[in-house]
């Protein structure tokens, strides 16, 4: 017996896949670079797809899928700022036909192919968004030096930065301490034991800021503790440690507290935050740091992070946190999208003439159009069949319709291509109304044999 499922039936499903790469193998009549984009985008759906399992799994994938898609975006940015290139635009057509055909074909393995895409989405742009105000920070201050080396002596080289440091690295241990939840780092038979050894560890802190304190008025009456702090104050390893000590406690306090929030909101067995977060952190702070390394202006990066926080956003808003069928849904209407925008990006380049390269250009424009003409009426016909049937819908009469629609879909792919061709040649002996009669001849053609064939 089958069971109904909402994803559309393997036969039907695989169609709509090489259908969807035929046109992003299409796109390289325009511009031979262009289908590269369909790899990054197979790929970013396959890495999104593998987010699941182990924790650690989870954060690898999650890191894998942010770091790529800032980098693609850099890319296509880095193409766009060159005057008269159109691979951006093809690119980014082909991108969207990988990632959407990617997603109908991992909906045939696994029932939440995006599981953790929401989640993916919201941290990885909070995360982008901090970093933004860091690489104003470092313009700020002039540079990576200056900004680090006002940290390292933040309060000053003498006695009294030196308290604020060590302060102020207190101060992040401690809130890392509270901030992570318990289960993250002890068994729940042990949280008595866990809870004793925190409070012990703060206070050991308390005492130590009391010590120094005690030093600090003491130095300025004896001279060999005086010339003891002085020291310990100027030694830029002593200060960078604390340095350090501080911004790690403030990173993990800031992780913590989004794990406590949403095992708080949870009643689900296993919650992924933690690696979905660290993931997150670790890929756009892995990416941040080799560009900014390469040389990249912390402008430029910036606004590279602002608009990948923006695409991060509208994935997860799309695709994110939805049943199936609305997955398979969007997903279809994605690759429709895509594949009519390829459309348009090659058609407002294609140049108007009787030679072979004009007509193939021309040809790819209309079997753009025409694969997502036979996506949309296929695609809908197997959410259908999915639905009414389910997986053990013969492959025979899925063949059937794949063949009705194909032939649709070449006639009319046949007739455009014909009546492009007699308009150029016609061209140049018809006047503008009789060329508008030709284009409106051939248009009531297209839709009188989708019709009569539909």
């Amino acid at each position: 017996m089958s069971t109904r499922s909402s994803a559309i039936p393997a036969t039907t499903n695989t169609a709509i896949v090489l259908v969807g790469l035929a046109g992003a193998l299409v796109l390289s009549i325009h511009e031979t670079l262009a289908p590269l984009g369909a790899v990054v985008g197979l790929w970013l759906a396959m890495v999104l797809a593998g987010a699941r399992g182990s924790y650690w799994r989870v954060g690898l994938a999650t890191s894998l899928f942010v770091a790529s898609i800032i980098g693609s975006l850099g890319l296509v940015g880095n193409y766009l700022s060159r005057a008269g290139s159109s691979v951006p635009l093809l690119a980014l057509a082909a991108v969207a036909i990988g990632f959407t055909v990617g997603l109908l074909a991992a909906d045939r393995t696994s029932q939440d192919p995006v599981e953790h895409v929401g989640a993916i989405g919201l941290y990885s742009a909070f995360i982008a968004m901090l970093w933004v105000l860091a690489l104003g920070a470092i313009s700020g201050a002039g540079g990576l030096g200056p900004l680090l080396s006002g940290l390292l002596w933040l309060g000053g080289p003498g006695a009294v930065g030196f308290a604020v440091s060590i302060a102020l690295a207190a101060c992040g241990v401690v809130a890392a301490a509270y901030a992570v939840p318990p289960v993250v780092v002890t068994r729940p038979g042990r949280l008595d034991s866990y809870r004793n050894r925190r409070t012990g560890l703060v206070n050991l802190l308390i005492a130590l800021l009391f010590f120094v304190s005690v030093l600090l008025f003491v130095s300025q009456y004896v001279p060999i503790f005086g010339d003891l702090v002085d020291i310990l104050a100027g030694l830029a390893v002593v200060r960078g440690l604390l340095a350090v000590v501080f911004v790690v406690g403030l990173v993990v306090a800031l992780i913590g507290s989004v794990a406590r929030h949403e095992w708080s909101q949870t009643t689900a067995a296993r919650s992924d935050v933690v690696p979905v977060l660290s993931g997150a952190l670790l890929g756009v702070s892995a990416f941040v740091t080799v560009a900014y390394g390469s040389g990249v202006s912390p402008s430029s990066l910036a606004g590279l992070l602002i608009v990948s926080a923006v695409v991060l956003v509208a994935l997860a808003i799309v695709i994110g946190d939805v049943e199936r069928d609305v997955l398979t849904k969007r997903s279809l209407l994605g690759l429709v999208l895509a594949l009519g925008y390829g459309g348009i990006a090659t058609g407002m380049e294609a140049e108007l003439g009787y030679g072979p390269g004009a007509i193939l250009e021309a040809a790819a424009v209309f079997f753009l159009f025409a694969a997502g003409a036979f996506v949309s009426d296929v695609g809908r016909y197997g959410r259908l069949l999915g639905s009414e049937i389910g997986d053990g819908a013969r492959s025979l009469p899925q063949f059937i319709r794949l063949g009705w629609s194909g032939t649709v879909s070449l006639l009319g792919f046949v007739v455009a291509v014909v009546g492009f061709v007699g308009a150029v040649v016609l061209a140049p002996v018809l006047s503008a109304s009789a060329t508008v009669t030709v284009l409106l001849g051939l248009g009531a053609v297209v839709v009188g044999v989708w019709l009569l064939l539909s």
